[in-house]
């Protein structure tokens, strides 16, 4: 059976993920416990870490371990001896990104927190739906 059918290759998530944490990084620096200034970059920190976030808990759903190097493999699934580590080393890390983005989103204008917010959702493929009541 091809895992790759439902989710990509561990080590191909990892690079997909790698320059936007390392973009991140920069925003907010390597511990995360800087604010990004000014509105624009608060928000770009906001999204990117929103997409982050929820790739990484996709993985770690899917085994993935903190620390770990991971073996890359080709498109066939045989391993090319190489290894790619995730930027994000630990639970403790993932929850400090988590922290500050959850404060910097707190500090966007209320329309923005919405975009925030529904970006989200798209991210976790939740569709908003409006409900009408019948009356």
């Amino acid at each position: 059976m091809n895992n790759d059918i439902l989710a990509p290759k561990m080590s191909t998530q990892i690079e997909d993920i790698t320059p936007k944490i390392e973009e991140l990084k920069k925003l907010a620096g390597d511990d995360f416990s800087q604010e990004p200034v000014g509105e624009k970059e608060q928000m770009k920190f906001v999204l990117t870490a929103q997409e982050v976030n929820s790739a990484v808990q996709k993985m770690v759903q899917q085994g993935f371990q903190f620390g770990t190097e991971v073996e890359k493999v080709d498109e066939s699934g045989n391993s090319t001896g190489e290894t790619v580590e995730l930027p994000i080393q630990s639970i403790d890390e993932l929850s400090a990104l988590q922290a500050r983005m959850n404060d910097v989103n707190e500090k966007l204008p209320k329309k923005k927190q919405w975009i925030s917010l529904i970006t989200k959702f798209r991210l976790k493929n939740i569709q908003v739906r409006s409900l009408t009541t019948i009356t």
